[in-house]
């Protein structure tokens, strides 16, 4: 009866040797490609970051805006509150 019972053991074993094979292939290719897109991504980060330096000096080069004065510029939510709670007082 053990006789009988190894073989069909080996047949399990090589089984589930061989899923686990193929799983273990899948997942080294979804790694390559998560590792492939992470290196796109460094690429782009990298152009974005230059195309950002390019675009400062000519930002800094515009003339800017003259600042409104206080009582023309509109208030935040806090400073409104803050401002008609001393005019109702």
């Amino acid at each position: 009866m053990a006789q009988d019972a190894e073989p069909n053991l080996r047949e399990l074993i090589a089984a589930r040797r061989a899923e686990l094979e193929g799983q273990a292939e899948k997942l080294s290719q979804q790694l390559q490609e998560v590792r492939d897109e992470l290196e796109e991504l460094a690429v782009a980060e990298r152009v974005a970051r230059r195309l950002a330096e390019q675009l400062m000096p000519k930002r800094s080069g515009r003339r800017r805006r003259p600042r409104a004065p206080d009582r023309l510029r509109p208030c935040g939510a806090a400073e409104c509150r803050s401002a008609r709670a001393a005019w109702t007082r």
